[in-house]
């Protein structure tokens, strides 16, 4: 199975704006989506990664599909015109860019328990929000990203749950970053590193 990948993220003064004061959210949104491309490509099942983005810049020099956003509309905005830009018949694996732990046998791992004809839902591991969605691109599906979102994706006739440390942990917050720093990748982990000790 081919599966392509989605990444919704933004770049720029506003990303991350929880983790501002803290941390140079700029430069961690940069560092997480390198490290997430980076997982997606090592993946034997991955095809295509695919960015939707209205700060096309914080994917230079990425080897990736730009899906370039006029104005930031929201992830469930972004997610819904990533799924209309490809073929009907994709199979997709969406994914906020803010999973700075995921490898590529995260991927593998829900790509294995994926039944045909579901919709795969990965919980987060706060605010009852969800990590990632696997399914088809022209499956039946509301988008609803957000506090409370499982709950809400988890009510389509079609979901299942799967769950995944990597996929379901994002970075929304300071102590976040500082829990993520054991397993994320090794530019996420270059950049908190750095900002902690200038923090000193």
């Amino acid at each position: 199975m081919s599966v392509d990948i989605v990444i919704t993220v933004r770049g720029g003064p506003a990303a991350k704006s929880r983790c501002e004061g803290r941390f140079d959210g700029a430069a961690l949104a940069t560092a997480m989506l390198r490290d997430m491309v980076e997982a997606a490509q090592a993946c034997p099942e991955v095809g295509r990664v695919h960015v939707v983005t209205p700060t096309p810049e914080i994917a230079e020099g990425l080897d990736v599909t730009l899906i370039v956003e006029d104005a930031p509309a929201g992830i469930n905005a972004a997610f819904e015109r990533a799924r209309r830009t490809v073929p009907p018949e994709t199979m997709l694996i969406l994914m906020p860019g803010d999973l700075p732990q995921i490898r590529a046998e995260d991927l593998s791992a829900l790509i294995a328990a994926h039944v045909p004809g579901t919709i795969t839902i990965v919980p987060s591991a706060t605010d009852g929000g969800t990590g990632a969605i696997m399914m088809h691109a022209d499956a039946a599906m509301d988008f609803a990203f957000g506090t409370g979102s499982f709950a809400r994706h988890m009510a389509n006739p079609a979901a299942q749950r799967f769950d995944s440390a990597a996929l379901g942990d994002d970075l929304d917050r300071p102590e976040d970053a500082i829990r993520a720093m054991a397993r994320a990748g090794r530019h996420s982990r270059a950049c908190l590193a750095r900002q902690i000790q200038d923090a000193a």
